[in-house]
């Protein structure tokens, strides 16, 4: 059953290997906005998924990186001790590094969806007030970000408001309020926002309605992308806890683990490697709910 079930591990494993570079890769389809290289710079690093994943949570990465280490020692060790095989304590150890991580991009990946929902709202009700009750851009704008109420878009929505109040010029409000949303298809709404004040185009309506189909549309498709992958991230989830359990339960369970222990151990170790690479798995997957958004 132990040599099954490492073999199982394994085979995972090279499956996983296999098709590592079939997932989305956000640093891959990312275009260059057109304000030249300082800007390209900052995109590039603002999409490095965990640092994406503490911003959405305002969780300082310094101390993401000291639970990071915090938990490579205890579970290394709590490992080490439940199978007497050193190797395999510090092999588990590397799955203990990236548990807070993976725990900040599963809890980034549902704040970040439901931010994807109010940016869908946010952007239609400035359409509907734009061509529906002829409003101004300002005043559709102000509409909108009276209407978000929870979630991480009110915060944001509120500090527009504060800036009207202030009266910080509307081109800068809205180029701020796509710094803080900080989506790609949200930079795109404000870069239209702004065109259309400075330009003072009035007959956009088209524009605007097209848009707020697409953001729909995304919203639907992203949906069934981030399904997809919950499901996958399940089916090694499943197999990393069998693979897991075994040893464990062996050494309750079994008269013989010393046995086991001293001539099985590469088998041990090879197993926690397995479980390793599995686990890297499902954290590719839970990185790439964020990058979905």
């Amino acid at each position: 059953m132990i040599a099954f079930v490492a073999a199982l591990a394994l085979g995972v494993a090279a499956y996983l290997w296999a098709t590592r570079n079939t997932l989305p890769s956000r640093l891959e389809r990312a275009k260059p906005r057109p304000q030249a290289a300082s800007v390209q710079r900052t995109a590039s690093k603002g999409w490095s998924v965990t640092e994406r994943s503490c911003k959405v949570l305002g969780m300082p990465l310094a101390r993401l990186r000291i639970y990071s280490w915090l938990a490579a020692l205890v579970v290394g060790m709590l490992w080490w001790l439940a199978v007497q095989n050193l190797p395999a304590g510090v092999f588990m150890g590397a799955i203990g590094f990236q548990l807070p991580g993976f725990w900040i991009e599963l809890r980034a990946a549902k704040a970040l969806d439901q931010l994807q929902r109010q940016m869908s709202v946010f952007v239609g009700t400035v359409n509907d007030a734009l061509h529906g009750r002829g409003a101004t851009a300002e005043d559709a704008m102000l509409a909108a970000a009276r209407t978000v109420h929870g979630g991480p878009m009110a915060p944001i929505a509120q500090t527009y408001l504060q800036r009207t109040e202030a009266g910080v010029a509307f081109e800068d409000r809205v180029r701020l309020l796509g710094r803080e949303v900080d989506l790609p298809s949200f930079h795109f709404f404000t870069d239209l926002m702004q065109l259309r004040e400075r330009t003072g185009v009035e007959r956009m309506a088209k524009a605007f309605d097209l848009m707020d189909e697409k953001f729909r549309d995304d919203e639907r498709m992203q949906a069934s992308v981030r399904g997809e992958l919950s499901i996958y991230m399940g089916m090694l989830l499943g197999s990393l806890a069998v693979n897991v359990v075994v040893f464990p339960v062996t050494r309750l369970t079994s008269s013989g683990w010393p046995l086991i222990a001293a001539h099985l151990g590469i088998l041990i170790s090879l197993s926690a490697l397995g479980s390793v690479v599995v686990f890297s798995g499902v954290r590719r997957f839970a990185r790439a709910r964020v990058m979905t958004e």
